[in-house]
């Protein structure tokens, strides 16, 4: 392979790996030609090692297996691996930092500002070391300085911002739940079970009704606890700390437990759940406004032909309809079209190209669809 095994959380390089071999392998690369053959004259390669360790694995690292040509996101991902790897052999970094306080008679207004002076490390990181640089005018202490303007903001704390993919498993890992060969998979598992979606994670409506539920019959299983100290036993046995039987023993018998009350209100939680899917479905069908009646307008199904459209809820006192799309699924974006102010989709299809419409068959927006572009005779 052109890395070593990805699936660690390390973050130290072992003293059994060629350091010089590797570098030697990478200045063959016209791209890290130069940062490898700077590292290659120092007399000691010694890497900055990191906490994190793993008894079974050392960090990510390249190996002198260079690759020839690699898909885009692959050859992002070796990019990141050669430059942390040469980054961790570099002097380490040079900032200055600056804080000024402005007096106004008997009000102090404060402000800093960040330099690099010596990229160092910085430097083989490359694109991926992205430091703020805020730099303040030279000033002299006590030196007078003239307000040009007073502003007086008015503002409200925020709220802080939804989990992304990326974010949500490194607070599984701060958390020490699942492992970092399970973290990215029970992300996923929630994406494809719809409990969750969109790339500033929600939580769907059938995500709070498993959720509502489970915490009102089975409280067990939601338990962060158990679950962290479950795999601190695990983690315990990889490392030769505890015996496997025993932790299986333990294992068993909280489980048990947990299955005889789960059996127990088993018909209970079904009727929850359903209930939970069906209101899940209901609001997922929603695309948007009812331009006539002021209701939500929803994806429809014809008890005839099961040829889907979009349909009032106010049926039959409302007939407003718009036909749709009769592949692919169907995502309301929550916002309206500038042209007719109708409900605007996204339609998502496998091996199509995902793209945007207003539900409203007439709309402007649409009056070039389905023709031809025509071409001037040579």
């Amino acid at each position: 392979g052109h890395i070593s095994y990805p699936r660690t959380s390390s973050q130290q390089l072992p003293s059994t790996i060629n350091y010089k071999e590797i570098l030697q392998a990478l200045s063959k690369l016209s791209k890290y030609k130069k940062l490898a053959e700077e590292l290659l004259v120092e007399e000691k390669l010694v890497p900055k090692q990191g906490k994190k360790r793993d008894p079974a694995h050392p960090a990510i690292y390249p190996t002198t297996e260079l690759p020839k040509e690699l898909p885009r996101t692959h050859k992002k991902i070796f990019d990141l691996v050669c430059r942390r790897f040469m980054s961790v052999f570099a002097k380490p970094a040079v900032r200055e930092t600056i804080r000024i306080t402005i007096c106004v008679d008997e009000y102090k207004f404060v402000t800093s500002g960040r330099r690099t002076i010596e990229k160092n490390w910085y430097k083989f990181y490359g694109p991926y070391a992205k430091f703020e640089e805020h730099i303040l005018p030279k000033l002299e202490k006590d030196a007078k300085i003239n307000v040009l303007e007073v502003e007086l903001l008015e503002k409200e704390t925020s709220p802080p911002d939804r989990y992304s993919p990326a974010s949500i498993i490194k607070k599984l890992e701060q958390l020490n739940l699942g492992t970092k060969a399970t973290r990215a998979e029970i992300v996923q598992t929630l994406f494809k079970r719809s409990y969750i979606e969109g790339r500033s994670i929600k939580v769907t409506k059938l995500g709070e009704g498993v959720v509502e539920t489970l915490e009102k019959n089975c409280p067990s299983i939601l338990s962060e606890r158990l679950t962290k100290e479950f795999d601190e036993k695990m983690e315990a046995i990889r490392e030769g700390k505890l015996k496997k039987e025993e932790v299986i023993e333990e294992a068993k018998a909280v489980l048990t437990k947990i299955m005889r009350n789960f059996r127990k209100k088993e018909t209970e939680m079904g009727k929850e759940l359903a209930k939970a899917l069906k209101e899940a479905e209901r609001v997922r069908s929603r695309l948007g406004v009812c331009p006539n009646c002021g209701s939500h307008l929803k994806v429809v199904y014809s008890r005839k032909t099961r040829k889907r459209f979009c349909g009032c809820e106010g049926y039959p006192k409302c007939t407003v309809s718009f036909p749709l799309p009769q592949f692919g699924d169907i995502i309301p974006l929550n916002r309206e079209c500038n042209e007719c102010e109708l409900p605007m989709i996204t339609v998502r299809a496998k091996g199509r190209r995902p793209f945007n419409m207003c539900v409203n068959h007439k709309c402007p927006s649409k009056a070039s669809w389905g023709k031809k572009k025509s071409s001037a005779n040579p």
